[in-house]
């Protein structure tokens, strides 16, 4: 989890969460996800650069399949994990970011407590730095990242990314392969942010005047105080499918 000032809800972050989680594990030969299509967080070509890279750097991942449920179809485990969550909110005062971590760790007791992972902005990284180098050329029926509901990546083929518009096993995969461009070197991925990011002055100061009216306990001004602002920013979030990293 992470707040505002510490990174946004793009591909840049969920990425990195991925990327992390999976490096985090030892021998694992394969990964099976299955996700919705946000174009904005995990069906583009950021997201693919960070599992090529992932898998490759891996010591024994071999392969990563990634399936993408149909539209309409895309009831997961974690809507249960957030339905429990939410009915945790309703009889729980929540105040700071720190707060929220605390209850989703407690939304669950059996068989154990979520276990919560706090971010910053040091820890985001931006695989698609890595794009900048790469040229995509897709063989055999033209498809693109957005026409997949299967893309798989292969050790043994770190410049190549194999796609499917069908789940069928029987349908072989197309390749999509990555060249790199005359001149330049694959780089790994680089920090996305050199500091927290600023909210908006307005948003700043709605929150400053409920510490002043009393609506957030004392104990929790310093946070509400410290938080980094600007008028130029707008006080508002994208929408997950908008990004700056788009196919």
């Amino acid at each position: 989890m992470w707040d505002e000032t510490e990174g946004k809800r793009g591909s840049i972050e969920i990425s990195t969460c991925i990327h992390t989680y999976i490096m985090a594990h030892n021998d694992i030969k394969n990964v099976k996800m299955m996700s919705d299509g946000c174009g904005g967080q995990q069906k583009n070509y950021h997201f693919s650069s960070m599992c090529l890279l992932t898998v490759t750097q891996h010591p024994t991942l071999n392969v990563i399949d990634h399936k993408f449920f149909e539209t309409g179809h895309t009831h997961m485990e974690c809507d249960s994990i957030h339905s429990k969550i939410e009915t945790k909110a309703k009889n729980v005062p929540v105040y700071t970011p720190d707060g929220w971590a605390q209850l989703v760790r407690l939304a669950r007791t059996n068989p154990k407590p979520f276990n919560v992972t706090t971010l910053t902005h040091d820890d985001f990284k931006d695989f698609g730095a890595r794009n900048q180098y790469l040229s995509k050329i897709s063989n055999g029926r033209k498809l693109g990242i957005h026409d997949a509901v299967w893309l798989q990546y292969r050790k043994e083929d770190p410049d190549k990314i194999f796609i499917k518009d069908t789940y069928d096993k029987n349908i072989p995969f197309q390749e999509i392969h990555l060249k790199k461009k005359r001149g330049k070197t694959v780089v790994y991925p680089v920090s996305a942010y050199s500091q927290r990011l600023k909210i908006s002055s307005q948003k700043k100061n709605d929150l400053i005047k409920l510490c002043q009216d009393g609506q957030i306990p004392r104990i929790y001004h310093p946070f509400y105080e410290n938080l980094p602002s600007s008028e130029t920013v707008k006080d508002c979030l994208p929408e997950p499918d908008v990004t700056e990293d788009s196919e």
